[in-house]
């Protein structure tokens, strides 16, 4: 007996012991039939020979990983009970960790089903801990693999992101537990691996953004603003210093470029100054736009928003002109309207 099971953009065809390509239609199935016909993908991937299908079985897990808590599978007309849901969903990772990922290189799916794992466990303190620890460990492995490849992976800055908030959020850590361990962490990445070291450097930044957003406002705190400031203007300085926008990924780009635009003193009227700050911004944006890939669209608001309090002509028609490839791009709803919200806005400063 066959089963069609579409796996991303392909269809498979699955029967004991081979899974063959095919330019097949899939027929459309229920949520729960789908996930049956994934377990089955999995149980018929894994027992080929010699583990050859276990990129076939990890895009399955995948699959389920993210879709299996959907539904309570209705199996001999009994519909499992919510406990039985989340233990089966449970059992995916399982499946994966250990018949796929375990002793791995690499594995294109690992980072996302760390990800994953941690956020369906963060209820429970001691298998958040394990996740924490996979997470951790699985970063550590797939930074190393890209760094020796000489390659930039965005879901390493993505993981790391997500382990960081999920601690904040489980442990409700400071700026100086964060801080701590963050560079816990970043002592177990290359110290030459500037894509995942930037990325960290990137979560002390945040949180000093965060910590910032406390004294704002507040006529009483002006010192501990200002002392904040500092941190923040030194870690920019160390980030444009040490790392190269060619070393960083797509996403890191953006985040940088934000942040310099950001300390634009836009209000004071000092277009030298305003100039100076965006300025730092633009090789940021430029080298993710001209590299190509994701986080585009992103990259082109953010350019063009610096471009567009230059005061120079040139610099607005340009930024007009981004404005409009991201309006006609038809992508994020949030992009295209900041696209069309900073064309509005550009025509006032020109």
């Amino acid at each position: 007996k066959l089963i069609l099971i579409n796996l991303s953009k392909k269809v498979y065809i699955l029967s004991p012991l081979k899974v063959t390509l095919q330019p097949i239609l899939c027929p459309s199935l229920t949520l729960n039939e789908a996930i049956e016909a994934l377990e089955k993908a999995v149980d018929v991937a894994l027992a080929r020979p010699d583990g050859k299908g276990k990129p076939n079985a990890g895009e399955a897990l995948n699959k389920l990983a993210i879709n299996g808590r959907l539904v309570n599978l209705i199996k001999d007309g009994k519909r499992e009970t919510d406990e039985e849901k989340n233990a089966r969903h449970l059992g995916y990772f399982k499946s994966f960790w250990e018949k796929v990922d375990a002793g791995a290189e690499t594995n294109r799916f690992a980072l996302q089903m760390a990800r994953l794992h941690l956020g369906a466990v963060k209820a429970d303190d001691a298998a958040f801990q394990e996740g924490v620890k996979r997470a951790e460990d699985t970063i550590v492995r797939e930074a190393a693999y890209a760094h020796a490849q000489k390659k930039l992976n965005p879901e390493v800055s993505k993981t790391i992101n997500y382990v960081v908030n999920a601690k904040i959020e489980k442990e409700s850590l400071g700026l100086d537990a964060i801080k701590a361990y963050v560079g816990t962490l970043s002592s177990k990445i290359a110290k030459d691996d500037k894509s995942t070291q930037a990325s960290l450097a990137m979560e002390v930044l945040s949180a000093l953004s965060t910590e910032r957003d406390k004294y704002v406002g507040d006529d009483t705190k002006k010192t501990e603003l200002a002392a904040v400031d500092s941190q923040i203007e030194e870690a920019l300085g160390t980030l444009s210093r040490d790392y190269k926008p060619a070393e960083l990924t797509n996403d890191i780009c953006y985040t940088i470029g934000e942040y310099l635009r950001g300390r634009a003193p836009l209000d004071s009227g000092d277009q030298d100054a305003i100039n100076r700050a965006v300025e730092r911004a633009f090789p940021y944006y430029r080298e993710a736009i001209k590299r190509g890939g994701d986080m585009i669209a992103e990259n082109k608001c953010g350019l063009a928003d610096a471009l567009a309090v230059t005061g120079n002509k040139a610099q607005i028609d340009e930024a007009n002109k981004l404005y409009e490839e991201v309006e006609k791009s038809g992508g994020d709803f949030q992009i295209v309207n900041r696209a069309r919200l900073g064309s509005a806005n550009s025509l006032l400063l020109a």
